[in-house]
């Protein structure tokens, strides 16, 4: 008798708790699941890293692709240049060869009195007074990027007797100094902002010596050129030199960086 009452709460216990047994044998067997289920993760960031790097590699190319605007400088008419005996209106087109020379694009951009006679004949043209066909088509006109604007704020030349050992020597010989000093300000303009990138004067300073019209060694700060040339015109030259090679500066392109190396790390087994 005593056996069959140990015997039977052995049954029931079975009959009860089978699920449960079988529950604990599932759950012994799920970290190969989780396992499999990591291994896919892993495989798929890996998919999506290789696909970043080749994205970037796209991105990088077209940027290298992608046509870079063309610099150009439009040099407005020089405020004041009148002021400049010998030289005038002409201290445009100086500025505009030294913007040239020092590897600036550069051109005379279009004053209001120019535009004014290109709309008059672009008038003309559609009222048929002009044969369209020996017309320019519209849109021939040269943009630029980039205006500069400069205002001649001083310029003064001066004659003087040249003084040798105290003494001043204008009897017979005809010695005299003759100084010239001019100072421009300008103003460096964004084309498409209407920001004005830099505001900067240049200035030059001059001084000959001339004995019986024969110019003589003391001559000083004509910056290479000859010193026969007149004083205004050398001024004029050396203040526009002084601004392109400023211009030239500050359009130089930035030293390229270099391309960015995308690593993948691998990940832990």
């Amino acid at each position: 008798m005593s056996r069959r009452i140990i015997v039977f709460p052995l049954l029931v216990a079975l009959m009860v708790f089978p699920s449960s047994i079988l529950a604990s044998d599932e759950s012994i067997q799920e970290p190969p699941a989780q396992d499999g289920e990591i291994a896919l993760l892993r495989a798929e960031i890996a998919e999506l890293r290789e696909i970043i790097t080749s994205l970037k590699e796209v991105i990088i190319s077209l940027q290298k692709a992608q046509p870079q605007q063309q610099i150009s400088v439009g040099v407005m008419p020089i405020h004041n240049s009148w002021r400049i005996s010998q030289v005038g209106s002409s201290f445009r087109q100086i500025v505009v060869s030294a913007l040239n020379e020092a590897g600036v694009q550069a051109y005379e951009s279009l004053d209001d009195e120019t535009l004014k006679w290109v709309q008059r004949q672009d008038q003309l043209v559609r009222e048929r007074w002009i044969d369209p066909v020996s017309a320019p088509r519209r849109g021939e006109l040269k943009g630029v990027s980039h205006y500069l604007m400069g205002t001649v704020t001083q310029y003064e030349e001066d004659s003087s007797n040249l003084i040798i050992g105290g003494v001043i020597q204008v009897v017979g010989a005809g010695a005299r100094v003759r100084k010239g000093s001019l100072i421009v300000d300008w103003r460096f303009v964004d084309a498409t902002t209407g920001e004005v990138l830099e505001a900067f004067p240049t200035e030059a300073k001059l001084r000959r010596e001339e004995i019986g019209g024969v110019i003589i060694l003391g001559s000083s700060g004509f910056g290479g050129f000859s010193r026969k040339t007149p004083l205004p015109e050398v001024a004029a030259r050396l203040c526009a030199k002084q601004a392109a090679e400023k211009i030239a500066r500050l359009l130089a392109p930035e030293p390229a960086e270099p391309e960015p190396q995308v690593e993948v790390e691998e990940e832990k087994k």
